[in-house]
């Protein structure tokens, strides 16, 4: 026998020696899969088979094996690249197994509705989150219509919608819509959900991403605030005081009562396009200088109540008794102004003045009386 078959031969006995090891060892490293096993199994099987044709040849004892012996000297190195072959893809398969892992993770522990569809919407996947609003499992909804799985059921114009934007996504669109739902117990909750078209590198839609978002509190929150300015509209409106709130900076209207409009003539839509010198009369001491000396003094030393003389829209000038108040939003400063009508309280005033200038006057300056009047004056 030559050296290099004999080389060849000794070779594979290690090989079976190491088979051998590889089987023990694997109980506690867990290299390979069950197929690998299964493979290293026949492979010890040959190689002890091989390896005792191998020791009958050498001794010289029979050599009727030889035949047996190239056979098995052939399927040996085959078998070695199966089991190589199968160590690789175990390697591959348990990496995708970890990336799978840890999808799902991610998946399952996001507070946020996820699922996976494909382009004509069936569910290929739903996240815990997802399940457990419902208290469903995920095994009795895939493969079904999206639409069709109890999130959506309880509504056909929502079902209708869904379908509607599945048809948008496949084609590449974003869509994105509010969604009101149910949860196992019974109560409503809103949902801001989208759908995303996943691309492969051809850029063609291979699978869709639904996602929703708890939106309850938002809507909530929105609905109050709804709610409290209705309510806050109202009261400003049904004050018999004119109030009306302008830009510290520039005088620019911001808003006004219906008070307001009533008292000077104008419709809401004219007041908001105007600035509080609009409102003044504009000859002195009733000019905007002097009103921009009360704001300062509103914005320096707070509440600032003052009589002053106002404009009509039809020209008309009457007194009002104003109330400025500062106010900051947003790092904006605000004044808010509270005005009344105080034109028969003037008149009033006026009539007693003149009576009593009147009274003070006499036809004989010399008698008594006038000298009384006087000392009342």
């Amino acid at each position: 026998m030559n050296h290099p078959v004999a080389y060849i031969d000794a070779v594979f006995v290690l090989a079976s020696a190491a088979a051998l090891l590889i089987l023990i060892g694997n109980r506690r490293s867990k290299i390979l899969g069950r197929a690998s096993k299964q493979l290293l199994g026949w492979l010890l099987i040959f190689t002890l088979i091989y390896s005792l044709c191998l020791f009958l040849e050498w001794s010289g004892i029979s050599s009727a094996f030889e035949k047996i012996e190239d056979i098995i000297g052939a399927l040996v190195p085959m078998w070695w690249l199966f089991i190589f072959y199968g160590f690789m893809q175990e390697l591959t398969n348990r990496d995708l197994r970890r990336s799978e892992k840890k999808f799902r993770a991610i998946f399952d522990q996001t507070f946020q509705f996820i699922g996976l569809l494909d382009i004509k919407g069936t569910l290929l996947a739903a996240n815990k989150t997802s399940l457990d609003v419902l208290d469903i499992k995920e095994e009795d909804l895939l493969g079904n219509p999206f639409w069709e799985t109890p999130w959506w059921n309880h509504s056909p114009e929502l079902q209708k919608k869904l379908k509607n934007a599945i048809d948008r996504a496949a084609k590449g669109e974003f869509v994105r819509f509010e969604a009101s739902h149910f949860n196992k117990e019974g109560n409503s909750f809103y949902v801001d959900f989208s759908l995303k078209p996943v691309h492969d590198d051809t850029g063609n839609v291979i699978m869709l991403i639904p996602e929703g978002r708890d939106i309850t509190e938002r809507i909530y929150a929105q609905e109050a605030l709804q709610e409290s300015q209705e309510r806050y509209q109202g009261i400003y409106n049904a004050t018999s005081d004119t109030i009306f709130i302008h830009d510290a900076a520039t005088g620019v209207i911001i808003d006004v009562n219906q008070a307001m409009l009533d008292m000077y003539g104008y419709t809401k839509e004219e007041a908001l396009k105007l600035t509080v010198d609009n409102f003044s009369a504009g000859e002195p001491p009733y000019t905007q200088n002097e009103a921009d000396e009360k704001i300062n003094a509103a914005l320096l030393f707070g509440l600032q109540t003052f009589e002053w003389k106002a404009k009509r829209k039809n020209g008309e000038l009457f007194w009002v008794e104003v109330a400025l108040k500062f106010t900051e939003f947003h790092g904006k400063r605000f004044i808010i102004a509270a005005v009344r009508d105080i034109s028969d309280r003037k008149q009033v005033e006026d009539t007693r003045s003149r009576k009593s200038l009147t009274s003070c006057q006499g036809p004989d300056p010399a008698t008594s009386d006038f000298f009384k009047r006087r000392r009342a004056c």
